[in-house]
């Protein structure tokens, strides 16, 4: 990656260096138009999160070329309440490791005749001033240009207005003595301790004796602490196996209801422009989706799109009132949906790439009692403001 003095003008900054960024670089590489590009990434600090990033596709996406990744031919929803499972068996589930994104930008951008500095410093505050976007930073250092791109949910419009949830999880990857896994089927969602309302496990296998396993909980209002997740993991993973943890990996995500941003030189990527959707509960496809829009659109020189379609917002305003309402439904609602909609228009739904036909497939699968309530308590709260 190449340096430069700081008194460079840079074409692009990027407030965060984490997914979005990256992808937002990799899909400026590919136009030809943007050679040359001067670009300044400001972080909050030098770590590197590690996550793993998993989506189902047919065909892995042409823009990751070489980059490693984990296949899976089936991915299952599992119900130990009744013991029973549901398995996408035609569409495969797939996963990378960020770090491994990452490091897959950053090899491409040796090779082109980009110019990327990092610099460690906590941003303050932006702003959308009439000639161009303004960061201030704790240092007291101040950057000035055309576009700013914001990663900070923090910085984001209706930052202040509460949070609806916060996906809390706590994953190991673990080796066990005796062979546990399938390793040709990750588990999506295993609904296994029914007091924890919105809560579920996840297992990426590796091999017959190697997993990724997470214990994810939708907070609300506030994070849970992370020793109260682990405990249940641990508590999950003692009735089964004998197994070594090899490492530990934590995270929270917020799910909230967003408000886009108008303004002529600040653009919100990740979750500052709500990523991970609670109609989906995905991200990575999303953030490639967005990334792409976005570079099309100054090569096109066109307006910025919107960070998703308006029908697929709605659907995300009603899985929030669904579970803020009924949390204790949930894990039924999702053994529904998974039970009695067609698979290939589950994943498009869940990849935000669904037919307007393919959602009604969708909504028909849910229990109607619960969807016809949270929908009047959504537009009841709407006329109340």
């Amino acid at each position: 990656m190449h340096s430069f003095t700081n008194t460079t003008m840079y074409d692009y900054i990027f407030l965060w260096g984490w997914i979005s960024t990256f992808a937002c670089i990799l899909y400026m590489l590919k136009e030809q138009s943007n050679c040359n590009k001067k670009i300044l990434i400001l972080e909050r600090d030098s770590t590197i999160i590690e996550k793993n990033l998993s989506f189902w596709s047919a065909e892995f996406p042409d823009v990751l070329e070489w980059l490693s990744y984990r296949s899976w031919s089936k991915s299952r929803v599992v119900d130990n309440g009744s013991w029973k499972w549901w398995v996408i068996r035609t569409i495969p589930y797939r996963s990378i490791r960020a770090s491994d994104f990452i490091h897959f930008v950053e090899e491409k951008i040796k090779k082109s005749w980009f110019f990327v500095e990092k610099i460690i410093d906590n941003v303050t505050t932006i702003e959308d001033w009439a000639e161009f976007g303004v960061v201030t930073c704790t240092s007291k250092s101040v950057f000035y240009w055309k576009i700013i791109f914001n990663s900070i949910i923090s910085l984001a419009p209706s930052a202040s207005s509460q949070y609806d949830f916060f996906q809390c999880f706590v994953g190991y990857e673990l080796s066990t003595k005796k062979k546990s896994f399938d390793h040709s089927t990750a588990t999506t969602m295993e609904f296994f301790d029914y007091s924890w309302q919105i809560s579920f496990v996840y297992t990426l296998p590796t091999s017959s004796n190697d997993a990724l396993v997470e214990y994810t909980y939708f907070s609300k209002d506030a994070p849970i602490s992370f020793s109260m997740i682990e405990n249940k993991l641990v508590d999950y993973l003692d009735s089964f196996w004998t197994y070594t943890v090899i490492k530990k990996e934590q995270w929270v995500i917020p799910m909230r209801k967003h408000t886009p941003r108008r303004a002529v030189h600040i653009v919100d990527i990740w979750t500052a422009w709500w990523a991970t959707k609670p109609s989906s509960w995905y991200t990575f496809l999303s953030i490639l989706s967005h990334a792409q829009a976005i570079c099309s659109t100054f090569t096109n020189k066109k307006s910025l799109p919107l960070p998703y379609s308006k029908r697929h917002r709605w659907y995300d305003m009603i899985m929030l009132e669904v579970m803020s309402t009924y949390p204790e439904k949930y894990h039924t609602l999702i053994v529904k949906l998974f039970k009695h909609t067609p698979e290939h228009a589950l994943v498009h739904f869940l990849n935000e790439k669904s037919s307007f036909r393919e959602e009604l497939q969708v909504i028909w699968s849910l229990p109607k009692r619960i969807f016809i309530r949270s929908l009047f308590r959504y537009y009841a709260k709407k006329l109340c403001k």
